[in-house]
């Protein structure tokens, strides 16, 4: 009894209370936060716009729109020039031809003169055949001009009435008298008439001459403005098209410039351990689509870390919650040890 007195009975600490020890150690440890979805990242899923390739292909799209423009206008133009060209052409082929008439006309007027001062029959009689190859000559020129648009003029008319009513004068008038060889049959007064109607056809011929003359000169002026202002529309089209090409490729320059500016400012802040950082590039090109898998990289990283982290906790309170237990199982063989001394003190006082 003595014994029992002196010996209580000691208990070891069983598993569970351990085990509830430990969890009365061990830090409640608060579940992690669930990740946020970046804000920004769905802004610019919610944004449309073209791949690179569909950019670029967008600028020689409009480059190419320009210089077909640009050729389309250069072959109006051209075709406007060559149909002026082509209208100047005919004016000079028929003030080349009105002046072959102006010169079968003054020849036939020179004819005339020798004529009237020919005293010779035989020489007279050379004239007349002269006269009358001259004539068919001179007709067959009149025919064709006039087949020409430019037989429309006023002047026109009034040079075949003159030069058709000096030839009939000289025919029936002068041809007769000077072949009879009477110099005195010849009519003073047909003379003087076939010379007023020479100078009518020939007056008719200078304003022909002068109608064609400003009729050159025009189109000369058309033609030169039509080539001025070809040349500067292409000159505008040309330097349009530059300055156009240009600008968009400066903004696509630019926009890659500045999500790639982006990218770079992200991978800076990785690189320091910042994963808060987030690419702020609202393209959808593949630059776009870069910043959103570095984005999602960057999300997995701070799960994972955050997971670690975690577990990190959890490993030191169950390590300080086993120091814990190491501690009160010393304390208890301490104890033990105590009383067991005081047990066998008490033991040998009793024999």
């Amino acid at each position: 009894s003595m014994t029992a007195t002196l010996a209580p009975e000691v208990h070891a600490p069983t598993q569970s209370t351990l085990q509830q020890q430990s969890t009365e150690q061990q830090p409640a440890l608060a579940p992690p936060p669930p990740p946020a979805r970046p804000a920004k990242r769905a802004k610019r899923r919610s944004r449309r716009s073209l791949s690179l390739g569909g950019k670029l292909f967008g600028v020689v799209g409009v480059l190419v729109a320009l210089i077909f423009g640009t050729n389309g206008f250069s072959i109006t133009a051209m075709q406007g020039m060559a149909d002026s060209s082509e209208e100047l052409a005919a004016v000079n082929e028929f003030s080349e031809l009105r002046g072959e008439i102006a010169l079968g006309a003054k020849q036939a007027q020179l004819l005339f003169q020798e004529m009237l001062s020919a005293q010779d029959r035989s020489t007279v009689a050379e004239l007349v055949e002269e006269q009358e190859a001259h004539d068919a000559a001179l007709t067959a020129l009149i025919e064709t001009y006039a087949a020409s648009p430019a037989s429309e003029s006023v002047h026109w008319q009034q040079f075949v009435e003159g030069y058709e009513e000096a030839v009939r004068l000289r025919d029936e008038e002068l041809v007769p008298a000077v072949l009879s060889g009477d110099r005195g049959a010849i009519d003073p007064a047909a003379v003087v008439a076939i010379e007023t109607a020479i100078a009518d056809y020939e007056a008719a011929l200078d304003q022909i001459k002068a109608e064609m003359t400003g009729h050159v000169d025009s189109s000369t002026e058309g033609l030169q403005s039509e080539v001025d202002t070809g040349i500067l529309m292409i000159s505008i089209l040309g330097i349009g098209s530059l300055v156009v090409g240009g600008l968009l490729a400066l903004v696509i320059v630019r926009s890659i410039r500045r999500s790639v500016g982006e990218i770079r400012r992200v991978t800076q802040a990785m690189a320091v351990g910042d994963l808060t950082v987030e690419p702020a590039v609202t393209s959808r090109d593949e630059i776009g689509q870069m910043a959103d898998l570095l984005a999602t990289a960057q999300l997995r990283l701070r799960e994972l870390i955050s997971g670690v982290a975690d577990s990190s906790q959890r490993i030191a309170g169950a390590a300080d919650g086993v120091a814990g237990e190491g501690d009160l199982l010393r304390a208890s063989a301490d104890e033990t040890a105590t009383r067991s001394g005081v047990v066998a003190a008490a033991a040998e006082e009793v024999s």
